[in-house]
C-alpha cells in the first residue's frame, strides 16, 4: 500500500477523535461565555428579575459562541466537554446548579451522537438543551430545597432568598419560556454571523 493511502486511512480514522487544537477551542468558547455572564449575566444578577432572566438576555450571545463551538468542533464528546468546563467554573457559585448543567450536557451530548452533528437543527436543539439545564439547576433547587444556607455560596446566600421567594409560582414558567425561545434566537443569530463558517465546514 502506498505512502499516501496509508496517510488518508490515518486522516479518516482520527477525523471523529478530539485533538488538542480541539480541547485549546473549547477551552477558548468556555472563556467567552463567561466573559459574556460577567459582562452580561453578573448586572442583571444584582437584581432579583434580572436574576430570572439573565439566562435568557446571556442566551442571545452565547449562541453564537456556541454554534461556533459546534463547527469548529464537530465531533463526539464536543458538547459533553464543553458542558463540564462549563460546570466547573459554576461550582463556585451553586455547586448543584453545576451537577444540573454536567446533566444537561450528557442530554446534549447524546443528542448530538444520535442526531446529525452536521444539522444546524442538532446544534440548535444542544444549546438549547444546554443552557435550559443551567436555568433549571439555577431555580429549582431553590424552590424545592428548604434550607438555601445548603446549597448556596454564603455571599449569595441573601440574593437567592429574596429569588426563591419571588421564583415560586408562574414567573418560574415565564423565565423557563423566556430561555428556550431565546436560545433558538441566539442560535439563528449565531448561525447568521458565521455564514462563512458554516459554508465552509460545509454544514447545513
Amino acid at each position: 500500500m502506498s505512502e499516501t493511502g496509508l496517510t488518508s486511512k490515518k486522516k479518516v480514522k482520527n477525523k471523529g477523535k478530539l485533538t488538542v487544537r480541539d480541547y485549546i477551542t473549547l477551552g477558548m468558547m468556555m472563556i467567552l461565555v463567561y466573559v459574556i455572564y460577567t459582562i452580561i449575566g453578573l448586572p442583571l444578577a444584582t437584581t432579583i428579575i434580572g436574576n430570572i432572566f439573565l439566562h435568557a438576555v446571556c442566551s442571545l450571545l452565547w449562541g453564537t459562541v456556541f454554534m461556533l463551538m459546534y463547527v469548529r468542533v464537530n465531533k463526539k464528546w464536543g458538547p459533553l466537554i464543553f458542558g463540564i468546563l462549563i460546570g466547573i467554573m459554576q461550582i463556585f457559585n451553586l455547586w448543584i446548579t453545576a451537577v444540573a448543567i454536567v446533566i444537561g450536557a450528557i442530554v446534549a451530548e447524546i443528542i448530538w451522537q444520535r442526531w446529525n452533528k452536521e444539522s444546524f437543527k442538532t446544534m440548535t436543539v444542544c444549546f438549547s438543551v444546554q443552557i435550559t439545564s443551567w436555568y433549571l439547576g439555577m431555580f429549582i433547587p431553590l424552590i424545592i430545597i428548604a434550607d438555601i444556607e445548603s446549597i448556596a455560596a454564603e455571599n449569595y446566600l441573601e440574593l437567592f432568598t429574596k429569588v426563591k421567594e419571588l421564583v415560586v409560582g408562574p414567573l418560574f414558567f415565564v423565565g423557563l419560556f423566556s430561555v428556550i425561545t431565546c436560545t433558538v434566537i441566539g442560535a439563528f443569530i449565531g448561525k447568521r454571523l458565521l455564514k462563512k463558517h458554516f459554508e465552509k465546514a460545509g454544514l447545513i
